[in-house]
């Protein structure tokens, strides 16, 4: 099944090519997911992402212990929405540069 924790985070952007998010409210209250791009190439960029991850909750000592095995697992979900979030920025880049050159309205792009 599926496993979600609601939490409020912060986003902000310290230079161009890094996104940070800092869970302000909620379970992990602190941790920071940092992401940063490096550009390749035209095309293609490198993604980096570094997790610093706390809890109050007197299981996540539990988890630390396993969490050799728990990599794997959370390595491919983290790559699954990578492929996810890089099809939707490539979709709303194509959308933007039709909207720039005047080949698509804005309605349009929306729906």
């Amino acid at each position: 099944g599926r496993l979600a924790v609601e939490v409020d985070a912060r986003f902000h952007c310290p230079d161009p090519r890094t996104i940070v998010m800092t869970i302000v409210r909620g379970d992990g209250e602190g941790s920071i997911v940092e992401t940063h791009a490096t550009p390749i190439d035209e095309t293609r960029c490198a993604v980096v992402e570094a997790t610093l991850a706390t809890s109050d909750r007197p299981q996540f000592g539990h988890v630390l212990r396993f969490a050799r095995w728990a990599r794997p697992w959370l390595e491919k979900r983290a790559s699954r929405l990578w492929v996810e979030d890089v099809a939707y920025a490539e979709r709303r880049r194509v959308v933007l540069d039709q909207m720039a050159d005047g080949s698509v309205i804005p309605d349009a792009a929306a729906r």
